[in-house]
């Protein structure tokens, strides 16, 4: 077995639990928007679909980043490719719904708590999927050590998906974000 195989089988049960929890939490999601439909249909809370595709979005993208782990035998340019993949795709993802939400009327004044909160996740998603990108080319130039600077990108990622998913749940339940 190669030194990137050995590395990656290290980390298995580290990203088979990943991804199982990022599933189980996208099933609730998807629960907790079920049970409440009528809010969702609401022409004046169409943001809460926002929010609701920005959860869903990134704990998927932790949990397709995980599953790319457990393919059996695994190559440095496989895992390249894919998280190259991923990490553009939800870059450009990112930036095109900051730029969906700036031209929306409903975005909060500049300035307002809400407005900042927006902006620290939005940030938090693009450097996420940024990291993603870097650690594929690292990849791709042959730095297998970029193994490990995935920690901080999931955690990045996994963050942004808490941040998205109580606000969620905050305006599911009328709470103050």
């Amino acid at each position: 077995m190669s030194l990137f195989g050995q590395q990656v089988e290290q980390w298995r049960t580290f990203y088979s639990t990943l991804a199982s929890v990022c599933a189980t939490l996208v099933g609730l999601i998807f629960v907790a928007m079920s049970l409440n439909t009528d809010v969702v249909r609401r022409t004046e809370d169409a943001e809460l679909m926002g929010i609701a595709r920005n959860t869903f979005g990134h704990f998927l993208i932790v949990m397709m980043t995980a599953l790319v782990f457990l393919v059996p035998g695994v190559s440095p340019a496989g895992v390249a490719l894919a998280l190259l993949t991923l990490g553009t795709t939800w870059m450009f993802g990112t930036l095109r719904r900051l730029q969906s939400l700036r031209r929306s009327a409903s975005s909060p004044a500049e300035g307002s708590p809400s407005h900042l909160g927006r902006l620290r996740s939005f940030g938090m998603s693009f450097g996420g999927g940024l990291g993603l990108t870097a650690v594929g080319v690292a990849l791709a130039l042959g730095a297998t050590s970029a193994l490990y600077w995935l920690m901080p990108v999931l955690a990045i990622l996994l963050a942004a998906a808490t941040a998205t998913a109580w606000a969620l749940l905050a305006r599911l339940r009328g709470m103050p974000r």
